[in-house]
Protein backbone atom coordinates (compact mmCIF):
# COMPACT_ATOMS: atom_id res chain seq x y z
CA UNK A 1 0.00 0.00 0.00
CA UNK A 2 1.61 3.21 -1.30
CA UNK A 3 1.48 6.30 1.46
CA UNK A 4 -1.79 7.52 1.83
CA UNK A 5 -1.42 8.71 5.54
CA UNK A 6 -2.62 12.12 6.00
CA UNK A 7 -4.98 11.65 2.97
CA UNK A 8 -8.72 11.64 3.09
CA UNK A 9 -10.14 8.34 2.41
CA UNK A 10 -13.11 6.09 1.63
CA UNK A 11 -13.18 2.58 2.52
CA UNK A 12 -15.74 0.29 1.96
CA UNK A 13 -16.62 -3.15 3.17
CA UNK A 14 -16.86 -5.76 0.43
CA UNK A 15 -16.56 -9.11 1.79
CA UNK A 16 -18.77 -10.86 4.62
CA UNK A 17 -17.25 -10.66 8.15
CA UNK A 18 -17.90 -14.07 9.35
CA UNK A 19 -15.28 -16.64 9.64
CA UNK A 20 -13.30 -13.76 10.90
CA UNK A 21 -10.76 -13.88 14.04
CA UNK A 22 -11.83 -11.74 17.02
CA UNK A 23 -9.44 -9.17 16.47
CA UNK A 24 -10.33 -8.61 12.18
CA UNK A 25 -13.87 -8.32 13.47
CA UNK A 26 -12.28 -5.86 15.71
CA UNK A 27 -10.82 -4.11 13.16
CA UNK A 28 -14.05 -3.35 10.63
CA UNK A 29 -15.74 -2.37 13.59
CA UNK A 30 -13.14 -0.06 14.67
CA UNK A 31 -12.70 1.16 11.19
CA UNK A 32 -16.76 1.88 11.61
CA UNK A 33 -17.80 -0.99 8.85
CA UNK A 34 -21.22 -2.85 9.90
CA UNK A 35 -21.92 -4.83 7.06
CA UNK A 36 -21.62 -5.56 3.00
CA UNK A 37 -21.41 -2.45 1.18
CA UNK A 38 -21.04 0.17 4.24
CA UNK A 39 -18.55 3.38 3.65
CA UNK A 40 -16.83 5.30 5.65
CA UNK A 41 -14.72 8.49 4.88
CA UNK A 42 -11.91 9.77 7.34
CA UNK A 43 -8.24 11.63 7.19
CA UNK A 44 -6.08 8.53 7.43
CA UNK A 45 -3.51 7.57 10.45
CA UNK A 46 -0.56 6.08 10.84
CA UNK A 47 -3.25 3.87 13.23
CA UNK A 48 -6.19 3.44 10.51
CA UNK A 49 -3.52 2.16 7.99
CA UNK A 50 -2.27 -0.73 10.59
CA UNK A 51 -6.09 -1.69 11.26
CA UNK A 52 -6.58 -1.68 7.02
CA UNK A 53 -3.58 -3.84 6.57
CA UNK A 54 -4.76 -6.18 9.03
CA UNK A 55 -8.55 -6.43 6.75
CA UNK A 56 -7.13 -5.38 3.48
CA UNK A 57 -8.63 -8.66 1.83
CA UNK A 58 -12.20 -7.45 3.29
CA UNK A 59 -12.43 -3.48 1.90
CA UNK A 60 -11.97 -1.53 -0.73
CA UNK A 61 -9.83 1.69 -0.33
CA UNK A 62 -10.35 4.63 -2.48
CA UNK A 63 -8.02 7.96 -1.99
CA UNK A 64 -10.19 10.91 -2.39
Amino acid sequence: MENISGKKIIITQIRSKSKLTRNQKANLVGLGLKKIGSQVSFICSEEKVGMMNKVLHLINIKSI
